[in-house]
């Protein structure tokens, strides 16, 4: 409800005397403003909380005379009964009820009696009340250890102790024991001399004596299988290698080049990297290994195998020039064609050369 400006006035020692001549408590100057752009607008610390080791937003208010919670944080077993004038700071007045709430914050902890209202703009609205600290002043270390993390809760676990069947535990028996317990069964003797053997679950099952202690051996025929097919397949590999290489040298040539012969290199293109073409002329500057070359190419030194290059034949110029004095063509194709024709009573065809 809206008020007068001259209520204030009539408040004192924090009591309203009414009409009928009764005083009621009345907490004034709280900044639970009605409109949340004015509470924003007055930009007041907020820091993080607790009520009853609930998280909570707590803001720090030193125009108001008491604390402010919101109606939903306080349980009904905390309500008193009592209640109160809130007088905003907007001069709005609104009755509150009153809650006994344990506060854990920055700037109040403890026990304390709170009004609680269903629209306040914060959770917790700490003012001027005993035991409260200024803004510039927040007592931090009180929030340290309030999260608790994972790894925390599961070191304060309390784990039970695994429950067993009641035995008495055996002592065990060192080498020599069991080497006499040996001798003295005749059935163990009996295995290890006869050189029984057995199946068990797929496996040969058979008893071989070392160092004076018998033992069980197990033996896998599958394993054994299997090491053997394992033998047999990287032999049948080693000579489909051997077969492939046969054949692949049999048409397979080995380029050498010389240092200062011209070579072409297979390039890609200039328009699209996946396409490759021939390019050159370049010229060898030495070599490498057996199949490496270097290559002299635009001012530098380049290093490609053997596969990625090829001869670079000039082009004959007594043929050229030739052609140019009779007024013929003088692309390849032209010229070749041109020989062809005139040598055709000879089995011999020039070759059109491709650059």
């Amino acid at each position: 409800m809206k008020v007068t400006d001259n209520l204030q006035s009539e408040v004192k020692d924090g009591m309203l005397e009414l009409v009928s001549g009764k005083s009621v408590p009345v907490v004034m100057n709280c900044v639970a403003l009605s409109d949340p752009e004015k509470t924003n607008s007055l930009r007041l610390p907020i820091l993080r909380g607790e009520i009853d080791g609930r998280e909570v937003n707590v803001m720090r208010d030193t125009g108001c005379e008491g604390v402010v919670v919101r109606r939903q944080l306080a349980d009904v077993g905390q309500l008193t009964g009592e209640c109160c004038l809130l007088l905003r700071i907007d001069n709005t007045a609104l009755l509150a009820e009153k809650a006994d709430i344990n506060l854990r914050t920055p700037f109040l902890s403890g026990e304390v009696k709170a009004l609680c209202i269903p629209d306040a703009i914060c959770d917790v609205i700490v003012g001027n009340v005993d035991g409260a600290r200024s803004p510039e002043d927040p007592d931090m270390s009180v929030m340290v250890g309030a999260a608790t993390t994972r790894a925390q809760a599961k070191g304060d676990l309390v784990t039970k102790p695994l429950r067993g069947p009641d035995m008495e535990r055996h002592g065990g028996v060192d080498r020599e024991q069991l080497i006499k317990l040996q001798q003295e069964d005749p059935r163990i003797q009996e295995l290890v001399d006869v050189g029984r053997t057995s199946r068990r679950g797929g496996k040969i099952v058979s008893f071989e004596k070392a160092r004076g202690i018998v033992y069980r051996r197990y033996e896998d025929p599958g394993h054994n299988r299997l090491d053997d097919t394992l033998t047999i397949a990287r032999e049948e590999l080693e000579k489909a290698q051997g077969r492939q290489k046969h054949y692949y040298d049999r048409i397979a040539k080995c380029r050498k080049f010389s240092v200062g012969e011209k070579v072409l290199v297979l390039l890609p293109t200039d328009s699209n990297k996946l396409l490759m073409q021939w390019k050159g002329p370049f010229e060898v500057v030495a070599t490498v290994g057996v199949n490496n070359n270097r290559i002299y190419m635009g001012g530098k030194v380049k290093t490609f195998h053997a596969n990625l290059l090829k001869w670079y034949i000039a082009r004959d110029q007594n043929i050229h020039q030739a052609a140019v004095d009779e007024g013929l063509p003088t692309s390849s194709s032209a010229i070749a064609m041109k020989i062809s024709k005139a040598n055709t009573s000879t089995t011999a065809t020039v070759k059109p050369y491709q650059n």
